[in-house]
Order: C-alpha cells, then structure tokens, then sequence
C-alpha cells in the first residue's frame, strides 16, 4: 500500500505496519494518505491523540467524511485544517477502516460516510 506522511511518502506492505504509524500520530499529529497502485481511490486518516478525521475519495474531488462516532465535543487542528466534531471518529473506528481499505481499496462500509 502506498503512504504518504507529513514526514513523506513510504511503502507498506501490512495493516500491521500502517497501524504502527497510525499510533505514533497519536503522540504527534499526523496526516496519512494511503492507496493502492493508483493514486485513486485513497483513504486520508488525520489524526490527533486519540481523535481521528477521514476522507474517503473515489476519485479527485469526489470526497466523503465519516458520520463520527466521538461521544466528545472535539474540535482539533492539523495544519491549517479544522476537523469539527460531528465528522470526528475514534482511534479503533478509524483502524477498522484502514483494515477493511487495506483488502478492499473500497469505501469502508464499517462506518457511514455523509458527501461533502
């Protein structure tokens, strides 16, 4: 799977390994780009602590959030992005996620997904 990180881009070839960094974006903010041989479709996974926003794109433009499942009101920043809470997941949802893209390349359908 191809990844590309605030810190650039690497490939992986396990969920294990992807999940590995995920959790290191909780200690500092991170923004994970992931897809398969093309560029689309792509998984992005903002993540912030224990928070974490996504976008799904089939194609460029073609962008879904998720319906979050924070039972906080959390509003987090990575860059210059906001993430609002109705949108924001937790940690194991968003793990789920990149485990059901990484053997699909499909929208993860663990979760619903609201278009932007």
């Amino acid at each position: 799977m191809n990844v590309t990180t605030q810190k650039g881009d690497i490939v992986l070839g396990s969920k294990e390994e992807i999940k590995k960094l995920m959790e290191a974006g909780k200690s500092e903010p991170d923004e994970i780009w992931l897809s398969g041989e093309e560029e689309y479709p792509c998984l992005v996974i903002f993540i912030y602590g224990e928070y974490v926003y996504l976008n799904y794109f089939e194609d460029e433009g073609d962008c879904l959030q998720p319906c979050g499942d924070s039972e906080e009101e959390v509003t987090f920043h990575i860059g210059d992005k906001e993430f609002t809470p109705d949108a924001v997941v937790s940690f194991e949802t968003a793990v789920a996620c990149m485990e059901e893209f990484f053997d699909t390349e499909d929208c993860p359908e663990c979760i619903e997904w609201e278009e932007l």
